[in-house]
């Protein structure tokens, strides 16, 4: 769909940003876990969340700035409601969802150092 086919259609916005908001607070709810898992207290914002999965070795500098940046979109997306969020912004971050194919790599290889998962 073309910016201009976005721009247009509401409900094709509504979805997409809804789509947008769950997918990166899945991200931020496993940040959480891991660094309550592994300092004992949670983090003390979303952004903080992926920036200490970098401090624990978790994630690399890398993934961990980008998904601190979409932590602090998401409470963009989540807070601003109908014509005030700029649909060009939400376009432009929907262009890069590979951080958050990278996001579930690094955490991936995290818990399987530790044989976290039945093989």
């Amino acid at each position: 769909m073309s910016r201009e086919e976005y721009a247009a259609h509401t409900e094709t916005q509504d979805i997409v940003e809804r789509r947008f908001v769950k997918m990166t607070e899945a991200a931020i709810d496993i940040g959480e876990e891991l660094v309550k898992h592994e300092r004992g207290s949670p983090p003390a914002s979303n952004p903080e969340s992926m920036r200490a999965l970098e401090t624990l070795g978790i994630l690399s500098a890398s993934t961990a700035e980008e998904m601190a940046q979409t932590a602090q979109f998401r409470n963009i997306l989540a807070h601003t409601y109908g014509s005030i969020i700029e649909h060009d912004i939400v376009d432009n971050a929907l262009q890069d969802l590979e951080r958050y194919r990278q996001f579930l790599l690094e955490v991936r290889a995290y818990l399987e150092s530790f044989e976290a998962f039945d093989k």
